[in-house]
């Protein structure tokens, strides 16, 4: 039950996230709101790793993956805030909160883990979803 509290929490914190971003595009680039946010993101993390000390240390594998992650973040983070310059806030959350296909699919690649029959259909929902949203019509 714990991991849905946190999932939600998080789920209201990255929407007020994407608000709050494309409110400071109405002052500076998407570059620079980029950097000042994962800036940001940065000294809160410091901040927490200070405050909570971890009892797990960092080998090559941890160090590689999660900058490996990091990368990730941060250029999605850029073609987000990119979107969200010049797109409808609505419309490039909307179609940016489908990440999960990838990662679905990379589950099953990467880790094996197995895709339902219901898991396949929300895929394709979701495809819909997206061909729908970005048409215009809606």
């Amino acid at each position: 039950m714990r991991w849905l509290i946190l999932t939600i929490i998080s789920l209201i914190l990255w929407g007020c996230w994407s608000i709050f971003i494309k409110l400071s595009l109405k002052y500076t680039s998407w570059q620079r709101a980029t950097l000042i946010s994962v800036a940001s993101s940065f000294i809160i993390a410091l901040i927490v790793n200070l405050i909570i000390k971890s009892k797990s240390s960092i080998n090559t594998s941890a160090l590689c993956y999660a900058s490996i992650a990091g990368i990730l973040g941060v250029l999605g983070t850029l073609a987000f805030n990119s979107a969200l310059e010049i797109g409808k806030a609505s419309l490039v959350t909307s179609v940016s909160a489908l990440y999960p296909l990838v990662t679905l699919l990379l589950a099953r690649i990467l880790l094996n883990e197995k895709i339902s029959s219901i898991q396949l259909i929300g895929i394709i929902l979701a495809i819909i979803a997206i061909i729908l949203m970005s048409s215009g019509r809606i």
